[in-house]
């Protein structure tokens, strides 16, 4: 993974408050079987992962299937959802 400084200094969240960002790390994400290179925001504020909706948008429509516990990437295939079992 490779950390920079950016100057980028805090993005909105969905409750319309500032989250601090420290830097950007640049990581390959694999969802399924796909790999995407993505830019990281990093934060003291979240321990967690959080797919954004501009990340979700660049992998093409994005089909939520809750009944199922799964979501499919464009034409890709279906992935099923994990359940965060260390309390996150």
């Amino acid at each position: 993974m490779e950390n920079s400084p950016t100057e980028l200094q805090a993005v909105k969240v969905a409750n319309g408050e500032n989250m601090p960002i420290y830097g950007i790390a640049t990581e390959i994400l694999t969802v399924g079987q796909r790999s995407v290179q993505s830019e990281i925001f990093i934060t003291p504020d979240i321990t967690d992962l959080i797919l954004g909706i501009d990340w979700q948008r660049k992998q093409g429509s994005t089909h939520w299937d809750d009944a199922k516990r799964r979501i499919k990437f464009g034409s890709g295939e279906w992935i099923a959802f994990e359940l965060n079992t260390e309390g996150g």
